[in-house]
């Protein structure tokens, strides 16, 4: 069989064989199949370095990422140590407070019952607990310490300060009591009369001393005391020597126990050689034989 092609005027034509277009057919099939394969090939030859470079750099980034990953744990993992042995060493502290705060109170003569030391310490923070719930159990612990211990502080303060202000011993070095406090005769007139302290006899000029700390309030010579020096001991306590040869202090000076503040002598209604020695409270004279 013959395909013939004429030319649009007729004149020329093209004759093919049947079989001839079969071939050719074939061979253009046979390209395109070859052009196909070979592009395929092509292809799936270059994608595995470009998929293994892939997979390279993303395995580096995963890498990077678990180190950091076990930085950041192996932190965690030492800061929550660190929280653990800080809070275990706190709450030792706090046990010793303890113990402290009860020594204290029995110093002070204070009951330790009234500070409640007796509550149980927090127990340290084992590995692996929750670390902050360790803190904020101590900070509490911490909290009902401070305000008891600060309580007991003021006690003392205050048991130490009433101490070292509270008239005690004699107001001489060396003497003897001459006259008590209370009813007795005047010694310039012999009439009965009441005697607002205790003399106390001794040589002339010796050393007449604080009983206790305070502020002078008055040092200087008084109808019937002659020269006579007045301490002011807080707490509404005052003492007075009187008759003195000579005051060594003024007013305004502050004093310690123990002090000397002026010099036996016989200044004022003074029949001899001798300290007028008064104790007062809020002003009014009282017996100073307790405290001395």
């Amino acid at each position: 069989m013959q395909i013939i092609v004429l030319s649009g005027d007729g004149g020329k034509r093209l004759t093919f064989d049947e079989s001839l277009l079969g071939w050719l057919l074939a061979v253009a099939i046979l390209l395109a199949v070859v052009f196909v394969w070979l592009g395929f090939a092509w292809g799936t030859a270059s994608t595995p370095p470009l998929r293994a470079d892939r997979d390279y750099h993303h395995a580096v980034a995963l890498l990077a990422q678990q180190d950091e990953l076990n930085r950041a744990v192996a932190e965690t993992v030492a800061g929550l140590d660190v929280l653990r042995r800080r809070t275990a060493t706190l709450e030792a502290r706090a046990v010793r407070l303890d113990l402290m705060g009860k020594h204290v109170a029995a110093l002070a003569g204070v009951d330790a019952a009234e500070f409640r030391f007796e509550q149980p310490a927090a127990v340290p923070a084992k590995r692996g607990a929750n670390v902050c719930t360790g803190l904020e159990r101590l900070s509490r612990l911490v909290s009902d310490r401070e305000p008891k211990l600060a309580g007991l502080e003021h006690v003392l303060s205050m048991r130490r300060v009433h101490a070292r202000t509270t008239p005690s011993g004699r107001p001489v070095r060396k003497g003897w009591i001459s006259s008590l406090f209370g009813p007795r005769a005047d010694p310039l007139t012999g009439r009965n009369a009441f005697h607002d302290g205790v003399d106390f006899a001794g040589r002339y000029k010796s050393p007449v001393i604080a009983v206790a700390a305070g502020v002078v309030t008055m040092a200087q010579r008084q109808r019937g005391y002659g020269n006579v020096v007045q301490i002011d001991h807080g707490f509404g306590l005052a003492t007075r020597y009187a008759h003195n040869q000579k005051n060594l202090v003024k007013r305004g000076d502050t004093v310690a126990k123990g002090d000397v503040i002026a010099l036996m002598g016989t200044t004022g209604r003074s029949t001899g050689a001798h300290v007028h020695f008064e104790v007062r409270h809020h002003g009014k004279a009282v017996d100073p034989r307790p405290f001395l």
